[in-house]
Parts: C-alpha cells; structure tokens; sequence
C-alpha cells in the first residue's frame, strides 16, 4: 500500500510540473483594440484655410497604434487626396490641411484605420465628414 501511495504521488508531482512547463508565458497577447472615434465626427472647414480634427479616441486608451487615412469620399464619389495640399493624419489621429490646402468645396467623407502596432491584425475603422465651404 506504501509503495502504491508513493508511485501515486511521484505521478502526481511530475504530470505537475509537466503543465507547468507547458504555459506560453513567454509571448503575452497584446491589448487590443476594441474602437476608434472621432467626437465631434464633423466639422466644417473654408476653401484655403487650415483646420484640424480632434484627436481620435482609442478604446482602450493605451493601446500603442498607427493612423491611416484609407479612403476619401467627395460628394459620394471616390476622391484621390493630392499629395500636396491635401489632408494628412498625425500619430494622435487628428486629421488637418494646411492654409491654401487643395480641397475644393463638398462635403468629405475620411475614413480612417487605426492600427495595433503590437498586433497587425487588430484593425479599427472610424469615418469623419468635412464640409467645405
């Protein structure tokens, strides 16, 4: 019966340290990010003045993340952003053009993805409209 108890508790302490051993602590999951938005997600801007957007809001808020504007809609149809003169996005999100900017009067539709940089796959989408006048 001894030798029964003690074969029993060797088992039990080896298959214990077996699934010990076994844990992934060495690759945590990053925090994800769950939304992004824009408050207020409007604004209303004049031909050849600057202007800027608030600064995106993240959910969570400390998650470390890359900003892209993906897509541009001008009165419902496909807008190429010119290169110069045009809109850009900073690390924080807000997005802006500068004095005698290129954007012709309409309202623009900005759809921005954020980025996980932890985790490329872990992709947020807001949208902000811009009436140009």
């Amino acid at each position: 019966m001894k030798k029964i108890a003690k074969i029993t508790l060797i088992l039990f302490t080896m298959s214990l340290s077996l699934v010990s051993c076994n844990k992934d602590d060495d690759n945590p999951i990053p925090k994800q990010l769950a939304s992004i938005k824009y408050s207020p997600d409007k604004m209303d801007a004049k031909v050849k003045t600057t202007f800027s957007s608030k600064e995106a809001t993240l959910n969570p808020k400390d998650v470390s993340v890359t900003f892209k504007i993906n897509k541009i809609t001008k009165d419902k149809k496909s807008f190429t952003n010119p290169k110069d003169g045009g809109l850009s996005i900073d690390s924080k999100g807000k997005i802006s053009a500068k004095k005698d900017h290129k954007l012709a009067a309409g309202v623009y539709v900005i759809e921005v993805t954020a980025t996980n940089k932890k985790d490329s796959k872990n992709i947020k989408k807001a949208s902000f409209t811009l009436t140009v006048k």
